[in-house]
């Protein structure tokens, strides 16, 4: 089994020690995955019989958990496609991913006007400020068939463990603003739920 897979996979599960069927990784005889409820990496493998089976950071599990129902989640490789992400709006993306503070909302807005970032600040429930602070602007102005939103740290993961090159236009699809987004890239397919916008 390629270990790495199994690293890349465990970005994506659950924390939640409570929740076993999304922390753990689930290695099956033709691909590794996980899932945190909110996102899904689903890598190809070849892997034995006496590989499969749940693993939590890297151990396998004596008696894993139901896996969650992924193939009810993943969309179909022909699912319409959203404004493609190119380089410059990538590395736009990273840059504000890294000078926000982590408790900071970062939101992918894909519009029929356009693509815009949203970023959001998170207010602690005994704050005494009156609203969040809120900046907005537009990375293209390439329409969209509807509107949706993502979570741009999910996204900027999910880019990184599919194995994109630096210039590599990214394809994101999806079939109505409340359907889980598709990523294919060299390594796998990234699934991402929508935010609300």
């Amino acid at each position: 089994m390629e270990t790495w897979k199994l690293n890349y996979a465990q970005r994506h599960a659950s924390d939640d020690e409570t929740l076993l069927h999304i922390r753990q990784v689930n290695v099956e005889p033709t691909r590794i995955w996980a899932t945190d409820g909110h996102r899904a990496l689903i890598l190809p493998a070849n892997n034995g019989p006496e590989e499969c089976g749940g693993y939590v950071d890297g151990v396998k599990l004596a008696a894993p958990a139901p896996p969650a129902p992924i193939d009810q989640v993943i969309p179909p490789a022909d699912t319409p496609t959203l404004p493609t992400l190119t380089d410059d709006v990538v590395d736009r993306l990273r840059a504000l991913a890294t000078i926000v503070k982590p408790r900071t909302v970062l939101a992918l807005s894909i519009l029929a006007s356009g693509m815009h970032i949203t970023i959001t600040e998170i207010l602690p429930e005994k704050s005494k400020k009156k609203a969040a602070a809120k900046f907005e602007t537009m990375l293209s102005n390439e329409p969209a068939l509807h509107d949706t939103g993502l979570n741009v740290r999910y996204l900027l993961d999910a880019i990184d463990c599919l194995g994109f090159a630096d210039d590599a236009p990214i394809t994101l699809r999806q079939e109505n603003p409340l359907a889980p987004i598709r990523i294919d890239g060299p390594l796998g397919t990234a699934v991402i739920m929508p935010m609300r916008i």
